[in-house]
């Protein structure tokens, strides 16, 4: 994508499929963090 912070509800639509890796997971919270980013530098 970009260098760039990009809100990913304006790059995505609900259905897409995309690649992400989860860079933290935190079940007591609810929350995810996921990066497309990342990914794409180690491919």
């Amino acid at each position: 994508m970009s260098d760039e912070n990009v809100n990913p509800f304006n790059e995505f639509k609900v259905g897409d499929s995309v690649e992400v890796l989860i860079k933290k997971f935190t079940p007591q919270e609810h929350r995810i963090a996921l990066s497309i980013k990342d990914i794409n530098k180690d491919a």
